[in-house]
């Protein structure tokens, strides 16, 4: 059984992986949408 510690640090690890996605669209880009940004933020 995976313990909630594991699934909070997954979950954490994904919104990270997420937030520098955007960042780094964002520095190709030079933006990003709001609308966006909520989809992968959540």
């Amino acid at each position: 059984m995976v313990s909630m510690e594991v699934l909070k640090a997954l979950e954490d690890a994904h919104d990270i992986h997420e937030a520098q996605l955007a960042l780094r669209e964002i520095k190709d880009k030079g933006s990003l949408s709001f609308e966006e940004m909520k989809k992968r933020t959540g």
